[in-house]
């Protein structure tokens, strides 16, 4: 088990670093992906060699997030698939330390850096950049710490935790019914999120309303990771007796289906998107899948660079887009947009180390030290009713 953890671990550091290149080339007003522009012109397009090629892999932020989401379904039923079953308020608790409490630290330093930022626009940011120059208020500062998905200004990353959270909340449900019928509990998932992505259009939502149905179009990709913890034995048997050539064509689905994922993966709205989501979310599967079945994959993933990645992928995640801002306000048009790039992914994963280090560990033991307190206070009062 500790070895396919840490191979899934590197996926999990894969994708962060995915997201980090997809967010360098969002931020600039030429490298971003112009769908019209390249559906149009195909390889005419200055980005088409990115773009419709398998380069698109390293840059394909939107899909990596919907790995996450699998993983993250895989790793945490874990617990209750192999091991004896999770209380409730323990698990949500340590679940909260291990995403809030990293995550509000981050917001606290895009609020006061926003006020002390210069409003520099550099000639080569998007459209939006602008938008990331006003102070952060004391009212926008509380709607980002109470995850409302109204707002994410901030750090826009956040808004995969939002959902994450959320899910985590009825993450144990998810369980007992992946457990009872993973097709069942597939299908119902599927059907949650197909109902969600109609509401939204049909009524036009916004604010909160919209965010919180938006999260029940990911429950399908937890369900899918329990799925897969459920029955990780019988997949590996399954995937060892595939023949070479046929893994190699289920290695390359996953990959180019992961490819194929949405443009936006925090603002679906439609069913053409959501169709798009469900099809990168089942090749996220099946990569999530063969990266923790098929031992071809072991001595990359368990190569220095996946592992140092997979160790600091959760912070790098939350600092990367507030570096970049910041290195971009700060520079200006001082430097070339390459070479701010280049600062911008260094000092993310500079600043990923120390909060991993700093920050991310102790929210971690400080939630497994709450966990065994209440898991203790639990087991008390039951003997106590006995």
């Amino acid at each position: 088990m500790q070895t396919r953890l840490s191979s899934l671990d590197s996926l999990r550091g894969l994708a962060a670093a995915t997201v980090v290149l997809h967010h360098c080339t969002e931020l600039s007003s030429w490298m971003h992906e112009n769908y019209d522009s390249l559906y149009q012109n195909w390889f005419q397009d200055p980005m088409g060699w990115l773009y419709l090629t398998p380069l698109r892999l390293l840059v394909a932020g939107p899909s990596a997030v919907l790995v996450f989401f699998v993983l993250s379904g895989l790793v945490l039923s874990i617990s209750f698939v192999e091991r004896q079953p999770t209380d409730y308020l323990p698990f949500i608790t340590k679940r909260f330390c291990r995403i809030w409490l990293p995550f509000a630290a981050t917001i606290m330093v895009a609020a006061e850096l926003s006020h002390v930022l210069p409003t520099t626009v550099p000639n080569y940011t998007a459209e939006w950049f602008k938008y990331l120059l006003e102070p952060a208020s004391l009212h926008r500062l509380l709607i980002h710490f109470g995850m409302t998905g109204s707002d994410t200004i901030l750090n826009p990353p956040m808004w995969s935790l939002i959902h994450e959270l959320r899910i985590s909340l009825i993450f144990p449900l998810l369980v007992a019914l992946t457990q009872w019928s993973w097709r069942g509990s597939l299908a119902i998932s599927l059907l949650l999120g197909l109902a969600g992505t109609v509401a939204i259009s049909s009524f036009q939502l916004t604010g909160f309303e919209k965010s919180f149905l938006q999260t029940t179009q990911y429950i399908f990709l937890f369900s899918m990771g329990i799925a897969i913890a459920h029955r990780l034995y019988d997949l590996r048997l399954l995937i060892v007796r595939v023949p070479t050539s046929a893994r190699a064509v289920l290695w390359i689905i996953a990959l180019l289906g992961v490819c194929y994922g949405p443009k936006i993966g925090n603002n679906v709205t439609n069913s053409t998107q959501a169709i798009h989501v469900a099809v990168s979310g089942f090749a996220a599967a099946l990569l999530v899948l063969l990266c923790a079945v098929d031992v071809r994959a072991t001595p990359f993933l368990g190569s220095s660079i996946p592992r140092f990645l997979g160790r600091i992928s959760y912070s790098l995640y939350l600092v990367h887009w507030i570096v970049m801002v910041a290195v971009a306000r700060l520079i200006g048009n001082g430097l070339p947009f390459s070479i701010s790039l280049v600062i911008g992914v260094a000092l993310s994963i500079a600043l990923a180390v120390f909060m991993e280090r700093f920050i991310e560990r102790p929210t971690i033991r400080l939630g497994q030290e709450l966990a065994r307190r209440f898991s203790s206070q639990e087991r008390s009062e039951a003997v106590r009713d006995v």
